[in-house]
């Protein structure tokens, strides 16, 4: 714990524009959170226009002004479930010299103040496969598993869904 007794930690609520200019923290996010290198590059234009419409929340944890963690989540309305309001995570991550100080915990409560304010009943959360101690995180902060997910990436051939 000692590194960060003895800096100044914020948590707060994150803006799009803001979370866009810490350019190091992106940089840093796509070397340590995917194994293989890819142009990691957010859609911000899309990022604005969930946030300017409610449907995006997102919450940074500052350390001496430096960005170095956060969560995101899109709000949305269930279609199967009479319109039930939810919460998906779309991103957590913190920078590997902050972690285990208790900053997942800290932005993940903060994303559940921010969802029930927002007028959500649920939260849903992903835990990437190798990822198992994400996965001992959210249970011990109360989540359980709901279903388990696959996924494929698919290659594009060329040919869009309206090609005759």
């Amino acid at each position: 714990m000692r590194l960060l007794a003895v800096a100044k930690r914020e948590l707060r609520r994150l803006r799009v524009s803001e979370l866009r200019r810490h350019r190091s923290y992106w940089r840093q996010h796509a070397r340590e959170a995917y194994s293989e290198p890819l142009p990691f590059d957010p859609d911000w234009s899309l990022l604005r226009r969930l946030e300017e419409t409610g449907q995006l929340l997102m919450v940074g944890m500052f350390v001496d002004g430096r960005l170095v963690g956060h969560a995101a989540l899109t709000i949305y309305r269930h279609a199967m479930s009479r319109g039930k309001v939810a919460a998906q995570e779309i991103a957590l991550y913190i920078c590997r010299e902050f972690r285990s100080f208790g900053t997942a915990s800290l932005l993940i409560r903060a994303m559940e103040r921010m969802a029930q304010v927002a007028g959500c009943s649920q939260i849903i959360l992903h835990v990437p496969a190798r990822a198992r101690r994400l996965g001992t995180l959210y249970a011990r902060l109360g989540y359980r598993p709901l279903f388990e997910v696959h996924g494929k990436e698919l290659k594009s051939d060329g040919v869009g869904m309206d090609s005759s």
